[in-house]
């Protein structure tokens, strides 16, 4: 499977970090998107379900997103986007009451 989206993360000041995004496909009555994450030392890949393909992708880079923040690399300041803080990826949507 192919990725069709790539965005690149500064790591300290000389390494990165890679998200991608796989096309989002059918799965049962579902949808799912791939998501992975390349760190120079360690990479994930899991995959998220929405009703559609525009929800399993919303929520793989909401996700993706949550992970980068939890890191400790972003704890420590270490990772950035285009020289900020803000990685420019959707966050989590607080429940609603």
């Amino acid at each position: 499977m192919t990725f069709f989206a790539e965005r690149k993360f500064t790591l300290r000041s000389d390494e990165e970090v890679v998200l991608r995004l796989y096309k989002p496909q059918p799965a049962a009555m579902d949808w799912q998107c791939e998501m992975e994450l390349r760190w120079p030392d360690r990479q994930s890949r899991r995959a998220f379900f929405g009703i559609d393909g525009v929800q399993a992708l919303f929520i793989a880079m909401q996700l993706a997103h949550a992970e980068l923040l939890a890191s400790p690399e972003y704890a420590a300041g270490e990772l950035s986007w285009l020289g900020a803080t803000s990685l420019g990826l959707p966050a989590l949507d607080a429940p609603s009451a």
